[in-house]
């Protein structure tokens, strides 16, 4: 389970639903974190989740957690190549993305050479405040939000 799963919907009570999720494209992507609950805790979940982001950006993320992360990606591709479906998605992404036939022992490999140090920096290049967006649905007003300015930087 996310950090964030844990903090805010197991702990804290306080989303009805709460995940986080990558969408990957040739020259961009977004990586969305979505949440569901009252408008009273709309601020409050907002900002464990920003300060969340800032922490990847300025602390390693612990060996133990990165390994489980590592585990459950790979664990995620193996299980996604027993559909047809997903196995030609990934063969289509591998020859529009890289111009090749990218083998899963190959990602495996990648994904196993990750450090902490390569997640903190990639975090300290992607979150920050010229990246971060904010949509809602529901009776929220800005005002309501926000009455300090909020910074992903560090």
């Amino acid at each position: 389970s996310s950090r964030l799963f844990q903090e805010i919907r197991e702990k804290r009570g306080w989303a009805y639903s709460i995940y986080s999720f990558v969408s990957s494209y040739l020259d961009t992507g977004l990586l969305v974190v979505y949440f569901a609950s009252g408008e009273k805790r709309v601020k409050d979940i907002f900002l464990l989740c920003t300060d969340s982001l800032k922490e990847f950006s300025v602390k390693a993320v612990p060996d133990d957690e990165l390994a489980r992360a590592k585990e459950q990606l790979k664990g995620h591709l193996l299980l996604s190549m027993e559909s047809s479906d997903s196995r030609m998605t990934k063969l289509a992404r591998g020859e529009i993305y890289f111009g090749r036939y990218i083998p899963v022992e190959d990602i495996i490999s990648g994904i196993d050479k990750v450090t902490a140090e390569d997640v903190r920096a990639l975090a300290k290049e992607l979150f920050r405040n010229n990246t971060l967006c904010m949509a809602t649905l529901g009776p929220i007003r800005e005002d309501q939000l926000f009455q300090e300015r909020l910074s992903l930087d560090v």
